[in-house]
Formats: C-alpha cells, structure tokens, sequence
C-alpha cells in the first residue's frame, strides 16, 4: 500500500510538471499569436492566440494541488478553447466548398472585431475572477453573503434524490409549469443536480450503487430532453452533470477509464451523429417515442438519397462559432451606433418574482437579437420560436462599446468568484446543496453564458438555494465540514482505484 501510495505521488508531481510546462508553452505561443495580430490585423492569428491562451489557462488550473485549482473559469476556459477550435475551422474554410457550414449569416469585414471580442470574452472575466477571489486573506470574496450550505446524508441523497428526479423529469412530460420564472427553471435543473451530486459523492465515498443510479437517471434525463425538449443542449446536459460530477469526485480522470463510462461515450457519439438532422427537423417533429421514429426515419432515408439536408445544416463543430453573430453585432453598431443599454431595459424589473407578476414581460432577448438580425422563424401564432446568443462580451459592446466590455466583464467575472467562494466546493464536501450550486456554476461557465440575462439568473439561483439550505437545515443534523473533508480525502483514492 506505501508503495502504492508512493507511486501515485509520484505521478501526481509528474503531472503537474507536465501541465505547468504545457501552460508556461502555450501562454507563450498565444500572446505571440496576439501580439502578431495587431501588427497582420489577422482574424485567424487572434483566434489562434485565443486557443493557445485558453488551453494554456486550462492547464495552470490542472497543476494545482489535488485539483483545488479547478474553478468554472477553468470549465470557461475549456469551453473557450473549443469555440476558437471551431472558429479557427470555419475561418480555414472561408475558400472552400465547406464555407456554407460556417459562414451562415457572416458579415466578413467585422471578423477581426469579431475575434477580439472573443479574446476580450476569455481574458477580462478570468482575471477578475481570480483577482476577486485574492482581494480577502486566504482567497475568501467575501464573508457578508451567506453560504449555500445544506447536508444531506448518503442514504437519503440516494433514495429521495432518485425520486425526486424521477418526479420531475414526468412532471416536466406532463406539464410545461410556466409562471414561475427562476423558481421552473430550478425544478427542471434538478435531475441534472441530483445526477452530478450522486456521482461526485459516490465516487468519493467508493458506493457503485449511488454512481449506478447517477448512470440511470442521466441516460434516462437524455432520453426524456430527446423525446419532449426542443433545445439540444439538454439531451447532452445530463450526461455532462455525470461526467463532470464522476471526474471532480475522483480528482483524477483515471474514472474515465472505468465501465461506468460505456454509456456515456455511446450517447456523446449520438448526439454529435444526429445534432444536425435533429436541430434542422426538431420544430416539425411530434414528441414522444413518434420523435424517436421519425429521426430513424430520416436517417435512414438520408443515408438511401431519399433525404436531402438543408444547405446550412450545422454539425455541433459549426454551431460552437462565435463569429457569425458578434459580426452581426459590429455590424448593427456600424449602422446605428451604440444601443445605450437597450437589450438590458429588463434589469428594472428583472428581480421581481413572476409569482408576484403574472404579467411580468418575457425576458427573451435572444429571439429580439434574432429578428434584429434577420434569423428569426416565427411560428404561426407569430412568436419567434428560435433565439440567437450575441454572447456576453457581443451584448456589452453592442450597448456601450469597449468601455462596457471591459467593465461588464470584469463585474460577471468578480459575481462568478463571489458566488464560487460561498459554496466552499473543494472544502466542505459533505455540502451536497453547495456541490450542486458549484455544478450549476460550473455549467454557466461550460456554456459561457448566452448574454448578461444570466447575471440576473445566478442571482436569483443563489437566493433559492440559499433558501433551499434553511429548509434542509431544518430538517438534518450538522455536520463538522472539517471532519468530512479528512474523512473523504483519505477514502477517495481507494475509491477511485475500485472503480477504474
């Protein structure tokens, strides 16, 4: 056992060298890539200086010690990396027969803004993050906000919580629960909450019966988003909650290697084999198991020549750009100048619970910057029934130009810290409420964020969960924080051996 013990310590410093090497060589190569792209005024210099920096942060985070250094700015880095990937693509293809899959709605003599809103997008919220989180001795934001803290023990996080996700994932089958704003999405998030809180712990505590049921209910989370949702992103979310939560609670992606991750591997390579057919049909398909028909159907028509897909189809490498609509953003500035603040009218009102306003308007900006832009599919009823991102740093230039940017950025940067801080994610990791607060953070830095609405929702998140900790405090016994972490850390390892 010592020298097993040994062996992986070892390794472990190994590692760590390794990533800081590769984080010292791609820091390096990006800012030469960006320095170079002032002087070329190049598109693709920016957009491979903003790969190199990205992957670059993602490895610094990864040579920290036993994975502490893991943040959902890290996850916001990964997510960054694979955006530039796909703009790098697409601006190689700009000569090609391929150009059609990228260039959608491209206004071309904007892409260097374009790409400089994306490195701006990468670097400001990063470093105020970080510089956030270092203001207080011992990296604390700040002590005024309560923490999300709630204690559920293992037997009734694995009983109650599969459930309670199985509850809702029929509920949200038998009744859309609109009107109550935050509150729906909260409910409708707790599958993926339950399937990343029962991961993480049953790794860390070595319970395969707790990881099994994580399994169940994330493929079968999938299979309901396939069959009822409209939105991609939520067949795959489930399977990323598990993923996620089975790495972090092993702190070692040696996991990854282990039988749980069979049918997770087999759902990724379905949904990046069916994004396309699916996104392109999904608003004239039926629901249920008829949905799940009618895409073998067209599959297989597709693959006989009995089908043939739209022009613009987009596979998921083309719908990870970011140049199509911050070009369109530069371009809406040329024309008519800074919008002032227009796009965010609805932060006067955005606080105010829709259960004490039925009538409160819709915040949907995604679907007004589509009209603007002239991508919106309106329905028959004559509501747009699609939405188009203008990303953060996109929104903030849109409505006060770089000044905003700098200061937009910086403020949703420094609310990630504050909030990352009040979850203790790495510290007390007996808090399942706090865990599942840091996913859900983690996840906002996966998807990076559609534009600054998700400011008002985080806000709003973090007050129902710090409710949802006087609730469960209320009903459980406390637990020591310091206790648990000895505790867990030391079992960790030989769970993650068990289960690899």
């Amino acid at each position: 056992m010592r020298v097993a013990a040994s062996n992986r310590a070892a390794a472990g410093k190994r590692y760590q060298r390794l990533a800081r090497n590769a984080s010292a060589v791609l820091f390096t190569i990006g800012a030469g890539l960006c320095m170079g792209s002032v002087t070329l005024a190049s598109p693709l210099w920016t957009a491979a200086g903003t790969l190199a920096l990205s992957l670059g942060l993602v490895a610094r985070d990864a040579a920290g010690v036993a994975w502490r250094s893991v943040t959902p700015m890290t996850v916001y880095a990964f997510a960054t990396a694979l955006s530039s990937a796909a703009n790098i693509t697409g601006l190689l293809a700009a000569d090609t027969d391929r150009r059609q899959l990228y260039f959608l709605y491209t206004h071309e003599e904007h892409m260097l803004l374009a790409m400089q809103l994306t490195l701006a997008g990468l670097l400001i919220p990063i470093a105020a993050f970080r510089a956030t989180l270092a203001l207080q001795p011992g990296g604390t934001a700040t002590g005024l906000l309560p923490r999300v803290y709630g204690v559920v023990r293992d037997g009734t996080l694995f009983r109650w919580g599969v459930v309670i996700a199985v509850v809702v994932m029929a509920m949200r089958i038998a009744t859309p629960l609109t009107g109550l704003g935050t509150i729906s999405a909260l409910i409708w998030l707790l599958p993926q909450l339950i399937v990343f809180a029962l991961a993480r712990r049953g790794v860390m505590i070595g319970n395969r019966r707790m990881v099994f049921a994580a399994l169940g209910l994330a493929v079968l989370e999938a299979l309901r988003a396939l069959m009822f949702d409209f939105l991609r992103s939520d067949i795959i979310a489930p399977v990323i909650a598990f993923a996620i939560g089975t790495v972090l609670g092993a702190r070692s992606f040696r996991v990854v290697r282990s039988s749980f991750f069979l049918p997770i591997y087999a759902l990724t390579a379905l949904f990046i084999l069916y994004f396309g057919l699916f996104g392109e049909e999904r608003s004239r398909m039926s629901v249920g198991v008829g949905r799940l028909e009618q895409l073998a159907e067209l599959s297989e028509m597709e693959e006989t020549g009995g089908y043939t897909p739209g022009e613009q189809r987009q596979t998921l490498l083309t719908r990870l750009t970011t140049f199509n609509q911050l070009t369109q953003v530069a371009r809406i500035v040329e024309e008519d100048g800074h919008l002032g603040g227009t796009t965010l009218e609805y932060l006067g009102y955005a606080f105010i619970p829709r259960v004490l306003w039925p009538e409160k308007p819709k915040i949907a900006k995604g679907a007004w910057f589509a009209l603007r832009i002239g991508q919106a599919r309106v329905g028959e009823s004559g509501s747009i029934t699609n939405s188009v991102n203008m990303t953060i740093p996109g929104e903030l230039y849109l409505n006060y130009g770089w000044l905003g940017v700098l200061a937009g950025l910086s403020i949703f940067g420094a609310l990630l810290a504050i909030l990352w801080d009040r979850v203790a994610f790495w510290d007390a990791m007996s808090n399942t409420l706090g865990s599942a607060f840091g996913y859900y953070l983690l996840w906002v830095g996966l998807t990076m964020a559609a534009d600054l609405q998700i400011i008002v929702t985080l806000i709003a998140m973090y007050l129902l969960f710090i409710g949802a900790g006087w609730v469960v405090g209320s009903f459980s016994a406390p637990s020591s924080p310091a206790r648990t972490v000895l505790r867990t850390t030391a079992r960790t390892e030989d769970a993650v051996g068990r289960m690899s």
